[in-house]
């Protein structure tokens, strides 16, 4: 389905960005990280883009 290794699967609760940076809510996802599968109800992350 996905040519990647990593895929995140959920939903959202909330997402902002100040200048490059961003910060994301997420809830109720699965993840498949180099083949292994994860299971969250809540997670949140940071990113630089």
């Amino acid at each position: 389905m996905f040519d990647t290794d990593n895929v995140v699967v959920c939903q959202y609760d909330k997402i902002t960005r100040s200048r490059n940076k961003w910060k994301f809510h997420l809830k109720d996802g699965i993840m498949n990280l180099s083949g292994k599968d994860y299971v969250f109800q809540k997670a949140n992350g940071d990113a630089e883009w």
